[in-house]
C-alpha cells in the first residue's frame, strides 16, 4: 500500500474537483485497483487531508464507498477519500492479509524484535503493547518461552503512539568510540527501551562504526555529552548515601554536577554560600548576572539549562568559590560568542593564577600573558602575546629543533 500513496501525492498536479477516479498500480507483482474521491473545493495549490476507507471481509471497494459515503462530507471538509480494493484469498474472499493460511500476501509492515536473555512473550507483548495472541500467530509459535537471539515480527499498527512517532522520524547515527546505548539515548532524548524499540536487532553491546537509527531531530537539540565525566545509571532504591559508598562521591558534589533538581539558579548558587552575606539575592546574583543570567534568567529551573548554561553555572559558582589559582581545559567549549566574552572579561579581572588549555585561538591572545609548549624535547616557556608567539622568528627556530 506504500506505493499507492506515492501515486496518489501526484494527483494534485492534474486533476480537479469533485470527481470519482477508477485506477490501479501493479504492487510486488499484485495488481491493486482502488477508487479514489476528489472534493469539490479541492485545490491543487493547497495541502489536501487523505482519508483512507477500507473494505470488510468479502467486501469491496465499490460497496465500501456507497456504504460509507462520505462524499457530501468531503465536499465541505475539503478531504480526499480512498476506497482500496482488497486481494482475493484461497477461499476467494476479499480481505487484508491478517496473516491467513493459503496465502502469502502481506498488507501488514512489521518490525523485527530481537529476544534477549530471560525475556518472555509476556514482556515484549507489554514493551510494544500488542497482544501476546497476536504475537503468536504472526510468528507462528505455540509456547510463550522464547529463545535469546530469536528475532520476532511485531506488527506496525499496534506500535504505541509515542514509538510511532520516533520511528516516522529518524536517521542513521554512527556509533562512536565509548559510547554505548545509554549515551545515545540520552543524547537523542529517548530511553534505552525506545532506542531498542526503533533498532529491533541491536545487541546489548555497541561496536564501533555501527549504524543505527535515531530521532532525526535538529544538532541543537541534541543533549551535550561531556567527556570529562563518566555517566551511572541510578538503580532502584539508591539513593545519595548509596551512591556515596558505591562511587565515592559527596551528595554535595553530586548536585552539583547533575542540576537535577527543581530549584532556581539562584537557590542552586546558594547552596555554595559560606555565610549569611552570601546567601543574600543580590550577591548571589552579582556572580550570576556576570554569567548573562540577569533579570528572570536568574530565576529559571536547573531542569531546563541547555549544556552551555550548565557550563556558565559552573563558572558562576567558581568565581564565587574565590578561589586563587584556577585550572581550566577548553573553557569555551558549549559556550555561544556572548558568554564567551562574559568569561573572558571575567579571567581579564581575576587576581589569581590561571593555568588553561584550549584550542581557541582568540581566547588565548586576550586571556594568556605566559605561554608554555610542552614538546617531545623540552618546554618552550615564552611571555609573548599568542599571536607573537606563533610567528616569532626565534620561537619557530627553537620549535623546529625541538619537535626534530
Amino acid at each position: 500500500m506504500k506505493r499507492l500513496l506515492l501515486i496518489l501525492l501526484y494527483f494534485p498536479h492534474f486533476i480537479f474537483g469533485q470527481q470519482t477516479i477508477n485506477d490501479s498500480i501493479i504492487d510486488d507483482n499484485l495488481y491493486r485497483s482502488y477508487i479514489t474521491y476528489i472534493p469539490a473545493i479541492y485545490n491543487a495549490s493547497q495541502p489536501t487531508p487523505l482519508v483512507f476507507n477500507f473494505h470488510g471481509l468479502t467486501g469491496n471497494s465499490t460497496i465500501a464507498m456507497w456504504h460509507a459515503d462520505f462524499r457530501s462530507i468531503a465536499d465541505t471538509a475539503n478531504f480526499i477519500i480512498v476506497h482500496p480494493q482488497g486481494l482475493l484469498n484461497s477461499s476467494g474472499e476479499t480481505h487484508w492479509n491478517v496473516g491467513q493460511i493459503g496465502t502469502s500476501i502481506n498488507d501488514i509492515d512489521f518490525i523485527s524484535h530481537r529476544v534477549k536473555r530471560k525475556q518472555t512473550l509476556e514482556k515484549i507483548s507489554e514493551l510494544y503493547d500488542v497482544d501476546v495472541r497476536l504475537l503468536k500467530r504472526y510468528n507462528d509459535l505455540s509456547s510463550d518461552k522464547l529463545e535469546k537471539g530469536l528475532s520476532i515480527k511485531i506488527p506496525l499498527f499496534t506500535v504505541s503512539t509515542e514509538v510511532g512517532k520516533i520511528l516516522n522520524k529518524v536517521k542513521y547515527y554512527e556509533v562512536k568510540a565509548k559510547e554505548g546505548k545509554w549515551r545515545i539515548a540520552y543524547k537523542y532524548g529517548i530511553t534505552i527501551d525506545q532506542l531498542e524499540l526503533i533498532n529491533p536487532e541491536i545487541g546489548d553491546f555497541l561496536k564501533v562504526s555501527e549504524k543505527i537509527l535515531v530521532p532525526n531531530i535538529d544538532l541543537k537539540n541534541v543533549n551535550i555529552i561531556d567527556e570529562n565525566y563518566a555517566y551511572y545509571k541510578v538503580l532502584p532504591k539508591e539513593g545519595f548515601y548509596r551512591l556515596k559508598i558505591k562511587l565515592g562521591i559527596e551528595e554535595k558534589i553530586i548536585k552539583l554536577i547533575n542540576f537535577n533538581n527543581n530549584l532556581s539558579l539562584v537557590d542552586w548558587l546558594r547552596q555554595w554560600s559560606n555565610n549569611d552575606e552570601e546567601r543574600e539575592e543580590l550577591f548571589i546574583r552579582s556572580f550570576l548576572g556576570r554569567m548573562l543570567f540577569g533579570g528572570d534568567e536568574a530565576l529559571k529551573s536547573c531542569t531546563v539549562l541547555s549544556g552551555g548554561e550548565k557550563v556558565r553555572c559552573m563558572l558562576s559558582k567558581i568565581m564565587m568559590g574565590k578561589p586563587n589559582v584556577l585550572l581550566i581545559d577548553e573553557p569555551t567549549n558549549h559556550l555561544d560568542l556572548e558568554s564567551i566574552t562574559a568569561f573572558n572579561n571575567s579571567l581579564i579581572n581575576f587576581k589569581g593564577t590561571v593555568l588553561l588549555s584550549t584550542n581557541d585561538r582568540a581566547f588565548a591572545q586576550s586571556v594568556a600573558n605566559r605561554i608554555i609548549e610542552i614538546t617531545p624535547n623540552g618546554l618552550i616557556d615564552s611571555y609573548l602575546p599568542f599571536n607573537e608567539y606563533i610567528v616569532n622568528e626565534k620561537i619557530l627556530s627553537l620549535r623546529e629543533k625541538l619537535y626534530e
